[in-house]
């Protein structure tokens, strides 16, 4: 371009200058590290996100070679689908880059020829950070090894059902106890597979199945190829998704055979034994009459110290942090009816006042005359299953550097806003926020320091509103907050004007001192829109105008004029 540029004079030359300038700041402002490389394999061009990918000015890279570059690791990783781009081949791959300071990126790279009518002159390397992508992945299969080494100590083995009730996943723990394949059973629903036993027990248990309700203990025996008879014990559970539908059954199974062939001249200890065993408990219990304990195997789960306090008591007199008061009513009526109860789950505090959850499975005892006499139950520590799923809801539903809530949480937050204000008759401001600076902060000093300025952002702005109100981050640099139980638009007035004060003070990132500004937009219902999706979208359109408006200024919808400021 430069040398065209020097052909010409006058208006055509500034004209070219003005158009590769243009040029330059879109290919900058691109959200990608962009390279064009000749088939030489020389740089030709690179954007500022190349340079912050590869930790160097572009005139450190234009000029020299990819091997040069990147080095001789990863061009010999690259190599390969640099030989099929410059056969005019679109390809793309993930990567792995080590960056100066020992941390590790997960890139995605896209090739993409530069053909004219000679053939391939060479190529653009389009390169995105997928990192917190690659990571939420790894956590999310952690989370699942975890679980499946849950439901593997658990119980025998583990399944899985689609909706139409036909096997899916069968746990290897089936072919030790059993002797059964697991991908035997795959595609099969139970009612398919050749059982011993009841044709109207099946019926009552499909029906169960079939309405997508819970089930425990269902019994099922099958015939061996050596003939013999074994049974084992299933509970399952429906599987809804977010919208309710019914996605399938997943349970456990364990299996029964020794306890069924089992003769009631055993001694109770016997029966305990192989209670605790059948159950794969973490320890026993028992009560008298009155519900009091009066054996317990591991007493440190039901006891804070080394005290003798969980003898002689019922488990609702040991302070507890879960549940509260009604959960443990509903135990004990349900122990007053002498009903067998599973999976009551509580949480106490250990000796080092760490919360542990346990849960627990217990069923009355009754002597030879039908007397009641107490019941007996098995425990297990489950604190790691519950930090699991603690761990997969917040990073469901809250934002991972903020910790504010995500799209998904204002989604259901302005849903519930929504109800409240049409029945409170109230007004509910949804305001849409953009930092104005954030991108010069970005390209200037990295997005370590971009990431410790919208975390101080998000302290600012929960600071400058109620513990009713919600703070929710976008993605980037957007924000949404949504104001309830408004009176007049003075009110949202005062807090607009308050969250523009408050983003204007000097941050603190990277260990200097940032300013920024933000620009936002406000639409109220019921003044101004109605429903959802509306409130959303004309919230955005506000903050574009306050963008055009100047920036660092409020604008309020209007379907009259778009939006009129503050």
């Amino acid at each position: 371009m430069s040398e065209r540029i020097a052909g010409l004079a006058g208006a055509e030359a500034e004209a070219l200058r003005n158009a590769e300038m243009h040029l330059r700041r879109i290919f900058d402002a691109l959200p990608l590290a962009i390279g064009h490389i000749g088939r030489d394999e020389r740089y030709i061009a690179a954007n500022l996100g190349m340079e912050a990918l590869l930790e160097r000015p572009r005139e450190e890279i234009v000029g020299c070679t990819v091997r040069e570059v990147i080095g001789e690791e990863a061009y010999a990783e690259t190599r390969p689908h640099v030989a099929a781009v410059l056969q005019g081949r679109e390809v793309a791959f993930e990567r792995r880059r080590r960056r100066a300071d020992g941390s590790t990126l997960w890139l995605r790279v896209q090739y993409v020829p530069e053909v004219d009518a000679e053939g391939v002159r060479g190529y653009f390397a389009l390169v995105s950070d997928i990192s917190d992508q690659k990571r939420a992945e790894l956590a999310t299969r952690d989370s699942e090894a975890r679980f499946r080494a849950l439901t593997t100590l658990s119980s025998d083995w583990y399944w899985e059902m689609d909706p139409e009730l036909r096997f899916t996943y069968v746990s290897e723990g089936i072919r030790r106890v059993r002797g059964v394949e697991p991908s035997s059973l795959i595609g099969k629903r139970r009612w398919d597979i050749q059982f011993v036993g009841s044709g109207e027990e099946m019926a009552r248990h499909r029906a169960v199945m079939e309405a997508h309700q819970p089930f425990s203990n269902f019994v099922y025996a099958r015939k061996g190829a050596d003939g013999r008879i074994t049974y084992a014990s299933h509970d399952g559970e429906p599987v809804f998704d977010e919208q309710c539908r019914f996605r399938g059954y997943r349970g456990v199974a364990r299996d029964i055979t020794a306890s069924i062939h089992a003769t009631e001249a055993l001694r109770e200890s016997e029966e305990r034994f192989r209670s605790l065993s059948k159950l794969s408990s973490d320890f026993y219990w028992e009560t008298d009459a009155e519900h009091r304990f009066k054996a317990l195997s591991d007493e440190g789960a039901l006891k804070k110290d080394g005290t003798d306090r969980t003898v002689g008591k019922t488990a609702w007199e040991i302070p507890s942090v879960h549940p509260a008061a009604e959960g443990w009513h509903a135990l004990k009526a349900k122990m007053d009816g002498h009903l067998p109860f599973r999976d009551f789950e509580f949480a106490r505090h250990d000796a080092e006042g760490v919360v542990r959850w346990y849960s627990v499975i217990g069923e009355p005892v009754f002597d030879g005359q039908g007397n009641f006499t107490g019941y007996r139950g098995v425990g297990r520590d489950v604190t790691e299953r519950k930090r699991t799923e603690q761990e997969l809801e917040q990073l469901a539903h809250y934002d991972k550097l903020t910790g504010l809530p995500n799209r998904v949480t204002l989604q259901d937050r302005l849903a519930q806003a929504l109800q409240r204000a049409r029945r409170a008759e109230t007004l509910l401001a949804v305001m849409f926020l953009d930092l104005d600076q954030f991108k010069e902060v970005n390209d200037s000093l990295g997005h370590a320091a971009g990431d410790e300025l919208l975390q101080s952002v998000a302290t600012r702005l929960t600071g400058c509103v109620r513990s009713t109100d919600t703070v929710a981050r976008l993605g980037g640099d957007e924000f949404t907050v949504l104001l309830e139980g408004m009176r007049n638009v003075e009110e949202v007035d005062l807090v607009a004007r308050k969250i523009l004060a408050a983003v204007a003070q000097p941050h603190s990132a990277a260990g200097r001192e940032l300013f920024v500004s933000t620009s936002i937009g406000v639409t109220v219902y019921p003044l101004h829109d109605q429903d959802q999706e509306t409130l959303l979208k004309n919230a955005d359109r506000a903050m574009y105008q306050a963008k055009q408006a100047g920036r660092n200024n409020v604008q309020y919808f209007s379907h009259e004029a778009g939006a009129r400021r503050a």
